[in-house]
Order: structure tokens, then C-alpha cells, then sequence
């Protein structure tokens, strides 16, 4: 089973992720490819951490209700994957969006949708180039 992210204070989290990034310059110096990966999964986790502890409202303990908290507080805006990825802290966070959409019926539309929908004149949001958003990037209409 994957790791979830271990939310905790922002701070201490940035704190541990430059201690571990500047300790990683002795790693570059090896020659052993798996050591110097290995030595980068601790800095991988602490990051998606700090992502998930951006969002610190109660309830939103769960990568796909950070998501929903996200695209509350951005409607109407078009947020991409990377953003998603970083507040979600969990790597399955495509899955979630999905069930945000499908199953708990949010108006979360992907660009190749809103293209399809601005072709036939059923799209239109102040200040967004339908036509230039590609498939990762994504726009909650309520």
C-alpha cells in the first residue's frame, strides 16, 4: 500500500525538506544510482507532506477532500493537475477528481471537455481561452 502524506506543520516540514536537500550533495558525489535515489524518497515524502499541509481547515484530512477545499476556493478558475497533486499529497489524486466528478457529481470539467463545449457555444467564462487548456488542466463551474 502506498504511503499517504503525514500532515504536520508547514514550517517544521520545510525545515526537514532543506536539511534534506542540502544533505543530499554528498549523495551526487557516489557513483551508485540506487543510493542516490533512495536518498532522494525522504525528500519525495517530505514534499508531498508539506503539500498536504497547506490546507489546514478541519475536515479536509483526506487527499480528495483537500481537492474539493481547493477547487472551492478557486471556482470558475483553471487549475492544473501539478496544483492538485501538490494540495492532494497522494499520488492517486486522478482518482479522486474522478470520484469528486462521477460519483459526488461536482462540475469539475478537464480542458478537452471545455474545448468540446466552447466549440459548440456552451462554454463561456470571463477571462479563460478555452481553446488553450489542454487535458490537465481542470475548472469546477459551480
Amino acid at each position: 500500500m502506498p504511503r499517504r502524506s503525514r500532515r504536520a506543520d508547514p514550517e517544521t516540514i520545510r525545515r526537514r525538506l532543506i536539511n534534506l536537500l542540502t544533505n543530499f550533495e554528498a549523495e551526487l558525489q557516489s557513483r551508485d544510482l540506487r543510493r542516490k535515489v533512495l536518498a532522494l524518497v525522504p525528500a519525495f515524502h517530505a514534499l508531498r507532506d508539506l503539500g498536504s499541509s497547506l490546507i489546514t481547515v478541519g475536515g479536509a484530512d483526506a487527499g480528495r477532500k483537500r481537492i474539493l477545499f481547493y477547487f472551492q476556493k478557486y471556482p470558475k478558475v483553471v487549475i492544473r493537475g501539478d496544483e492538485l497533486m501538490v494540495v492532494a499529497g497522494i499520488s492517486d489524486w486522478p482518482r479522486r477528481l474522478r470520484e469528486l466528478r462521477v460519483e459526488f457529481g461536482w462540475a469539475i470539467l478537464n480542458g478537452k471537455t471545455i474545448k468540446e463545449m466552447a466549440r459548440e457555444g456552451e462554454f463561456s467564462i470571463n477571462g479563460i481561452d478555452a481553446m488553450s487548456l489542454g487535458p490537465d488542466h481542470y475548472i469546477l463551474l459551480g
